[in-house]
C-alpha cells in the first residue's frame, strides 16, 4: 500500500527562499534606516550639531553578517561619542548618541521587523 501527499500553494512555491531572504534583507535596510534617523534626531544645535557637517556624515552599511551605523567623520564621532582619547583629558565626557540610538533601535526592532514579516506570511498564504 502506498500513499501520496501533494501540498500546493504559495509556501510550497520555490521562490519562498528567495522571498525569505529579500524579507531579511528589507528588515536589515529598515534597522539601519531607523538607527540612523535615531542618531540624527539628538544631533541639534547646542547638542552635538554646529554646522550639520557630522549629522550629515551618518551613514549606514551592511557586511558580510553585520550592518552597521557610523560617522564617516569618524575622528568627530568618537569625541561626542565620549569614547575618544581626548574625552579622558577634557571635561567633556560625550552625549553617548549611538549608545542611545542602538537602545532605541533595541526596542523599535520587533515592531520594525515585524512589519515585514507580516507582508511575507501574507504573500504565502
Amino acid at each position: 500500500m502506498s500513499s501520496t501527499v501533494t501540498m500546493t500553494g504559495p509556501i510550497f512555491s520555490p521562490n519562498v527562499e528567495t522571498m525569505t531572504k529579500e524579507t531579511i534583507k528589507a528588515i536589515e535596510s529598515d534597522l539601519v534606516k531607523a538607527g540612523i534617523k535615531d542618531v540624527r534626531e539628538q544631533l541639534y544645535p547646542g547638542h552635538g550639531k554646529l554646522t550639520g557637517d557630522f549629522r550629515r556624515s551618518i551613514t549606514g552599511s551592511k557586511r558580510h553578517l553585520n550592518s552597521s551605523i557610523y560617522p564617516k567623520l569618524w575622528v568627530i564621532g568618537l569625541w561626542l561619542e565620549g569614547v575618544g582619547s581626548r574625552n579622558a583629558t577634557t571635561s567633556f565626557k560625550g552625549y553617548g548618541i549611538f549608545a542611545k540610538a542602538s537602545e532605541e533601535l533595541r526596542g523599535d526592532s520587533d515592531d520594525i521587523a515585524e512589519k515585514r514579516v507580516k507582508a511575507l506570511v501574507g504573500k504565502l498564504n
